[in-house]
C-alpha cells in the first residue's frame, strides 16, 4: 500500500563560495600589572679570601639574604653557593667545600654580561658608562663618576689644562684666577714654618689684625747664622730691556720702616770696589785708601751710591767703565766723569778726593749725560751732591 508524506515549511541552506576573510577587530584593554618582585641580592666583591678573617660570613644570596658573595683565591673567581662562615679548612676548590657545595667556580660570562666585570687588568678602546667609582682596599671612594659631577679624592695628574672651574676658592677666568665676584678676601699665600718664609697675596692677607693688606712678603730665615754674609731677600725685582725701566713705582702713600744697605769700610783699607748693591758707605780708614765706583748697566739709570767719611786717612774715588746707548740704540762701554757738587768736571782717569774728615757726598748715576771736557767727549757722569 503506498504511503504519502506531506512537508510544510521546509527551508534548504546551500553552501556557495567562501567569502574573504574580514578585518582583525580590536585589541582588548590591558590586563592588570602583577605583583612586584622581590628585590634580588646584590653581587658583592670580589674580596681577597686569603685577606678575610675567620668567621667571616659569605652569603649566597638565597631568599631573604642581601647579598651573593664573590671571592679571589688561587687567580680564579668563586661565586657562594651555600651561605656559611669561613674556616680554615672550607677554602674555595678545597674537599671540605666541593663535599658541602660552598662555592662554585665563577661562570666568567655570568659575571661579566649579568652582574659584575672581574678581571685583573681590562684595556677597553671605548667604554661608555653611567657611573664608574674606584675605591682602595679599605672600601674608601678614591674616585667617583656619576651624574654628571666627578669626585676624587687622591692622586697625581701631569700634563692638565684646566679651562674652566673652580680651584680651591678661586675661579678660572679666561687667563687669569679671580675670586668669586670679585667681592671677598680671597687670598694666595704660601708658607714655610721652619724658615720663618710667608709670601702672600690677595684681598686681604692680615684678616683679623684690624688693618687691611693685599700683599706680605716675610724671609726671617736664621739657617744661613747671623755671623754669614749671605742676606736674606724679601723681594727681588727687576725692570730691564727698554730705555726707561722702573722696578717699583709708587703712585701714593709713604714708605714705613725704609733702610738702606750698608757697606762698611775697614779702618785698615787701602783700596776697594763699591758693590752695585752698596748704598750707604761708611769709611773708617786710618790711611790713605782709594775706592772704585760700579759699573753700570743700561738699567741702572738713576742709581744712588752714599759716601761718609770718618776715617783720618785720605779717601779718593775712582770711576768704572759703564755701558750708555749709542745713536742707534745699541749699547757700548763708555768713558764717564763725575761732576761735582760745585759745578767743577773729574774726568775719567782722574781721582775725586773727599778732602776732610765728615765729608759726606750722594753720588747718582745720569746714564744720557754727555761732556766734552779738554777735548774729550765722555758718555755718562756720576752727579755729587753735597750732604
Amino acid at each position: 500500500m503506498a504511503t504519502s508524506t506531506a512537508y510544510k515549511d521546509i527551508t534548504f541552506l546551500l553552501a556557495g563560495p567562501k567569502g574573504d576573510t574580514g578585518a582583525p577587530g580590536e585589541p582588548g584593554a590591558p590586563g592588570e600589572p602583577g605583583a612586584t618582585g622581590a628585590r634580588g641580592p646584590a653581587l658583592r666583591g670580589p674580596r681577597d679570601w686569603a685577606a678575610c678573617e675567620v668567621r667571616t660570613q659569605f652569603y649566597s644570596g638565597a631568599a631573604g639574604e642581601d647579598y651573593l658573595d664573590v671571592v679571589l683565591y688561587n687567580g680564579n673567581y668563586y661565586v657562594c653557593s651555600k651561605t656559611h662562615a669561613k674556616t680554615q679548612i672550607n677554602q674555595p676548590g678545597g674537599l671540605y667545600s666541593e663535599t658541602n657545595g660552598l662555592w662554585r667556580l665563577g661562570d666568567k660570562l655570568e659575571l661579566i654580561a649579568t652582574n659584575i666585570l672581574l678581571s685583573n687588568y681590562a684595556l677597553i678602546k671605548n667604554l661608555g658608562v653611567e657611573s664608574i667609582e674606584m675605591r682602595d682596599a679599605d672600601g674608601n671612594a678614591l674616585l667617583v663618576a656619576k651624574d654628571g659631577v666627578v669626585t676624587c679624592a687622591t692622586g697625581t695628574f701631569n700634563n692638565i689644562n684646566v679651562q674652566s672651574g673652580k680651584v680651591g676658592g678661586f675661579y678660572i677666568d679666561g687667563m687669569a684666577l679671580t675670586n668669586s665676584g670679585l667681592n671677598n678676601d680671597a687670598a694666595v699665600i704660601c708658607k714655610h714654618a721652619t724658615y720663618g718664609v710667608t709670601a702672600a697675596i690677595g684681598a686681604n692677607v692680615t684678616p683679623g689684625t684690624g688693618y687691611r693688606a693685599v700683599a706680605l712678603f716675610e724671609n726671617h730665615d736664621t739657617s744661613n747664622g747671623v755671623t754669614t754674609l749671605l742676606p736674606n731677600y724679601a723681594i727681588m725685582a727687576s725692570a730691564r730691556n727698554t730705555r726707561n725701566n722702573i722696578a717699583l713705582a709708587l703712585d701714593g702713600g709713604a714708605v714705613q720702616g725704609f733702610a738702606m744697605r750698608n757697606a762698611i769700610v775697614s779702618t785698615t783699607a787701602t783700596a776697594g770696589a763699591i758693590a752695585r748693591e752698596d748704598y750707604n758707605v761708611v769709611a773708617l780708614n786710618s790711611s790713605q785708601c782709594q775706592l772704585t765706583l760700579p759699573l753700570m748697566q743700561l738699567y741702572d739709570d738713576g742709581h744712588v751710591i752714599r759716601i761718609k767719611r770718618l776715617g783720618n786717612g785720605l779717601l779718593g774715588l775712582k770711576m768704572s767703565k759703564c755701558v750708555t746707548y749709542t745713536d742707534n740704540g745699541g749699547g757700548r762701554l763708555s768713558t764717564p766723569v763725575l761732576r761735582t757738587a760745585s759745578g767743577g768736571i773729574v774726568g775719567f782717569d782722574d781721582v775725586h778726593q773727599l778732602s776732610n774728615v765728615g765729608d759726606a757726598i750722594e753720588l747718582v748715576w745720569c746714564r744720557d749725560i754727555i761732556t766734552s771736557y779738554n777735548g774729550t767727549t765722555y758718555y755718562g757722569a756720576w752727579i755729587e751732591y753735597k750732604l
